[in-house]
């Protein structure tokens, strides 16, 4: 009898804390323009997002860079405001076999901001895990980053509109 093949069963974890509301982070998850600005790993100099944030939508980002271009598809599968999203990840690095991540956000009672925790499942081997890991990392730094420059900006908007 032949045996089937199994499922990938590479999985990888990656935890920030964000000093900003869970639902100005999860907004930036959806928003195609605003992911455009923080997915970005490194090497990555351009990106093109066009997203469809609803249950069976579809999301598709175009990155160019050092390592030339790479086209990443996928499905959303749950969105729950301003909580939880998860969706389907195929790319070139994912030897164009659907994976899955998921996203959870999690008011923090110690700091401001919320926790986000992002798990990636699905990768057939352990370099496609590491590779997607260091990844993952970058991008919510600049994730961090952006988030942090945006309110760092309506904070001079309201006051330069406060001394008009």
């Amino acid at each position: 009898m032949a045996k089937e093949p199994e499922a990938p069963t590479g999985k990888l974890f990656v935890e920030r804390l964000i000093h900003t509301s869970r639902e100005k982070v999860f907004e930036a998850w959806i928003n195609a323009k605003s992911a455009s600005q923080w997915m970005r790993p490194k090497g990555v100099t351009a990106v093109d997002a066009e997203m469809d944030a609803r249950v069976g939508g579809k999301l598709r980002i175009l990155t160019g860079g050092a390592d030339g271009d790479c086209e990443i598809t996928g499905e959303y599968r749950m969105i729950e405001p301003p909580s939880k999203l998860a969706f389907t990840w195929t790319s070139r690095d994912t030897d164009l076999e659907p994976t899955l991540v998921s996203v959870e956000l999690s008011e923090d009672e110690m700091e401001p901001g919320c926790q986000l925790t992002l798990t990636h499942a699905g990768f057939a081997s352990p370099e496609a895990v590491h590779r997607h890991g260091a990844a993952w990392s970058v991008m919510l730094d600049k994730l961090a980053l952006f988030e942090k420059t945006k309110r760092k900006r309506r904070r001079k908007m309201a006051r330069v509109a406060k001394s008009r």
